[in-house]
């Protein structure tokens, strides 16, 4: 990462408005569906890789589960996230 990425990263974290910012982002020809949107942006800044005791280790993928009506978007919300982010599955 260079200079430039961080300094960006680092200003982008002062934004007050960073998570409306982020939730916009997240598959943004499906309108509206704020609370799915905010989900799947929680899921994908956790799921960290753990080592338990005796050196276990335990993956850290993502792992989300979506349930609703038909029509709702599930499919193209979670096609978009694996086509974005390598760590979902």
């Amino acid at each position: 990462m260079d200079s430039t990425e961080l300094k960006k990263i680092k200003e982008l974290s002062r934004d007050p408005l960073i998570v409306k910012r982020i939730v916009k982002s997240i598959c943004p020809s499906i309108y509206g569906h704020e609370n799915i949107k905010e989900a799947l942006a929680v899921a994908l800044f956790s799921g960290v890789h753990k080592v338990v005791n005796g050196g276990q280790r335990l993956r850290g993928d993502i792992n989300v589960l979506l349930m609703g009506d038909p029509g709702l978007g599930k499919s193209q919300f979670l096609k978009w996230i694996t086509e974005k982010f390598d760590r979902c599955v």
